[in-house]
């Protein structure tokens, strides 16, 4: 009985760790591939309800970044293993600085808090630490494993890629190439990425019908760029980089249907993702295959160029907050050439106001005020008609002319009745 007694205790001993977790957070045995070991369960496939967000998308070796991984509203956490990991690469490096009362560090790759796991299985929304670069390892993101329950949990949750200053490949490679290699397009024109007042962006052709674009500007919400068949908005194919709720830059694709809020598009085939956020300036790059399409429809590679930036809230984009930079006129974005825009007033927006101004502050003004004190002054007459009275006629109809030009232009502007109010509070 005893010998029984003896090997089933040895028997739970051994395997009690597969069987039951590491509520302790003792995984040492997953630093490599990160499951659980939580027996015969595997990952879920679903989107995982947790997400990590850091401090700085950049790095020098010795910078200290915090990095925080939390749960969405609705849900919790039990369990985790947290490393950082050069993109591709299959092993923690760098160290942590375990600054949370339910956070230890772990001996992965033979490094010393080069991991983190949890030291309890209570419920927890959200844990944060600060990872510490080690010198000369490129770019990096973090990944993690989070347990809900014993056989619920999620491998594959990771950040956005962190930049290694010393392996400084930007986000997008900016004026490299423009003009010799891909399109680009900027205000001011040629301007430097680094600049807060440069806005950019560029296309380049991969071969077949995928394009690599990229973008850059200073926002606290977005930066969008849109394809159109003319200068106004409307039917065009737009992608944006916009902070989420967590605060990291996610790619959209959308479409604009008049002026009203673009229409959010499933993301479709589009790889190959780096963004950042630094110094107020949003960056980011990907490669699309998706078609464009500006009248929901397969399209050419002429387009104007829109790139407009603005505010957001939890990655839905609102009003751009400044006239959007427009090309000139229709660019072919697989060709190899570099133009400049500004962001101005159309010109038919432009002579619009200008009449409306002509119209009510000068000949109109003068009419009535002609009317009103030369009236008993002056008894000439002019064609059968007193003189004060044809100054004032020719006056008045000069107003209503003016003003019904001016009305027209607006009305072509904004194509119709329906984009006419939408056109006037947006220009």
């Amino acid at each position: 009985m005893e010998v029984w007694v003896f090997w089933l205790l040895l028997f739970c001993g051994v395997f009690s760790g597969e069987v039951l977790g590491f509520p302790n957070g003792g995984v040492t045995s997953a630093c490599d591939s990160m499951p659980p070991g939580h027996g015969s369960s595997v990952p879920q496939t679903t989107s995982a309800p947790y997400y990590i967000s850091v401090s700085n998308t950049s790095f020098g070796p010795g910078d200290k970044i915090i990095v925080t991984l939390q749960a969405n509203d609705s849900s919790s956490f039990k369990g985790f293993l947290l490393q950082t990991r050069t993109i591709l690469g299959d092993v923690a490096v760098g160290t942590f600085h375990i600054i949370d009362a339910n956070t230890q560090g772990l001996l992965c790759n033979k490094i010393l808090n080069s991991s983190l796991s949890q030291t309890n299985p209570e419920s927890k929304k959200i844990i944060r630490a600060i990872r510490v670069a080690p010198a000369d390892i490129g770019n990096v993101e973090f990944r993690a494993t989070v347990v809900q329950s014993l056989n619920v949990f999620w491998t594959d949750v990771k950040s956005q890629t962190l930049i290694s200053s010393s392996h400084p490949t930007p986000v997008t490679s900016g004026h490299v190439g423009c003009g010799t290699k891909k399109f680009c397009f900027s205000s001011p024109a040629g301007c430097n990425l680094d600049d807060p007042s440069c806005y950019f962006m560029s296309s380049e052709e991969e071969g077949g019908d995928a394009f690599k674009f990229e973008m850059s500007g200073l926002s606290d919400g977005y930066i969008s760029i849109g394809f159109s068949d003319d200068m106004q908005m409307g039917n065009d194919d737009i992608y944006i980089c916009t902070k989420n709720s967590a605060g990291r830059i996610e790619v959209q694709h959308a479409f604009s249907t008049g002026r009203t809020t673009p229409e959010i598009l499933p993301l479709g085939d589009v790889q190959n993702t780096v963004t950042s956020f630094n110094n107020g300036i949003i960056k980011c790059s990907f490669t699309t295959k998706n078609a464009m399409s500006t009248h929901l429809k397969a399209a050419g590679t002429s387009y104007f160029i829109f790139l407009a930036v603005g505010p957001s809230v939890s990655g839905q984009i609102q009003k751009h907050s400044k006239i959007p930079f427009i090309t000139n006129e229709k660019v072919n974005i697989s060709s190899y050439m570099a133009v400049g825009g500004t962001s101005s007033t159309p010109s038919i927006i432009k002579a619009h106001g200008a009449l409306m101004l002509i119209a009510w502050m000068t000949t109109g003004s003068m009419g009535m005020l002609f009317a009103r004190n030369v009236k008993k002054a002056s008894h000439s007459l002019l064609l059968g008609k007193a003189v004060w009275f044809q100054v004032h006629w020719c006056l008045m109809a000069l107003t209503v002319a003016k003003t019904t030009t001016a009305f027209i232009l607006a009305f072509v502007a904004a194509m119709g009745w329906s984009n006419l109010y939408f056109y006037w509070i947006s220009a």
